[in-house]
């Protein structure tokens, strides 16, 4: 795994609420219930959560299966 180096994270744009931070969430990180029942898979990690609410981010929450097969849904048989 690299990290950024200072000159790195100097040369980032500065993220505004006129600009945010767009990013894409899997729902389930954030407490949506979109699981096999219709419920969430638990509580969203605390960090994760101030990190979306800033308000120069802004989040998409998308959970591939919900949008594919719906909660809630049939246990998959494999």
């Amino acid at each position: 795994m690299s990290y950024l180096g200072a000159d790195e994270i100097a040369s980032l744009p500065r993220f505004t609420p006129d600009r945010p931070l767009k990013l894409l969430l899997s729902a389930c990180l954030v407490g949506v219930p979109c699981g096999v029942d219709g419920t969430s898979y638990g509580e969203a990690d605390p960090k994760l959560l101030k990190l979306v609410t800033l308000p120069n981010v802004k989040t998409a929450r998308f959970c591939p299966e919900d949008f594919s097969f719906g909660t809630p849904r049939a246990m998959p048989d494999i």
